[in-house]
């Protein structure tokens, strides 16, 4: 059988539901081949060591780690996409553009991590990522630190600016697109981010926030056209949760009953 070749990103929300989709197929021992980009760049690692089991792995490093467990659990100004409008307002008057320090970010991922390389995480995985400097996508090299690979995926405005590496400034390029842009061979798209749903906005900071999300919302639906997604039907922004993980696993079973012989 040959590898199923699917992409998967989103800058945060789409954690669960995306890793959900990718347990399925490994528990059906599904051959597949990852693109990933944003917050789905942690899923290699834990993959190529605990394999079907990487889910509750990569939850405990997530809560054993002081800064991400607050950028996903903890800190209230992460809860709502809205709050964190208000919070970059404020901290743009102070001159501040971000919440956290890649830094800090930088040591916690050292000793988790150490100097793992691409390389060591197998040949099932590719990571995209975007030079805004030269306006290309970059793809993490076999001998790139996986390290470094985190932290520019995880370089989403406003929690942190760009990351500065081998003179490119990187983000995720689910910051461009809620997905991986290049998808020409990709087989199946992932992510729950392309279904949310912004309220009306109420002042000047929700405008550019909810403006900028339809830009990304407008790309993924036009870069994914003729593509398989699998997308809740609906959601609440409640969905870091166990019940978001279960139904992806889910509509994956599903998808692979219609489309494949296991």
């Amino acid at each position: 059988m040959n590898k199923l070749k699917i992409a998967s990103g989103d800058f945060k929300y789409g954690l669960y539901w995306n890793a959900g989709v990718i347990t399925e197929f490994l528990n059906l021992n599904v051959p597949i081949y990852l693109r990933v980009s944003g917050i789905s760049v942690l899923f290699p690692f834990f993959i190529s060591k605990y394999n079907n089991n990487f889910f509750g792995k990569m939850i405990e490093f997530i809560n054993n780690s002081k800064i991400l467990n607050r950028y996903f659990f903890k800190d209230r100004i992460y809860d709502k996409l809205y709050n964190q409008a208000i919070a970059l307002w404020k901290l743009n008057r102070k001159k501040q553009f971000e919440f956290e320090s890649h830094i800090e970010l930088e040591k916690e991922l050292m000793a988790y991590f150490g100097n793992i390389k691409i390389k060591d995480l197998g040949d099932n995985f590719e990571i995209e990522s975007y030079d805004i400097l030269k306006k290309e996508v970059y793809y993490f090299k076999p001998n790139d630190l996986y390290v470094d690979a985190l932290l520019a995926s995880f370089s989403s405005p406003p929690f942190f600016k760009y990351y500065e590496y081998n003179n490119m400034y990187l983000i995720p390029t689910a910051e461009i697109s809620l997905s991986p842009l290049k998808l020409d061979d990709i087989d199946l798209i992932t992510s729950l981010e392309c279904s949310l749903k912004l309220p009306t906005p109420k002042n000047g900071a929700e405008i550019l926030l909810f403006s900028f999300f339809l830009r990304k919302k407008k790309l993924f639906d036009i870069i994914t056209k003729d593509k398989d997604v699998l997308a809740p039907l609906k959601i609440t922004f409640e969905s870091l949760s166990g019940s978001s993980f279960n139904n992806a696993r889910k509509f994956a079973k599903i998808w692979i009953n219609k489309n494949m012989e296991v």
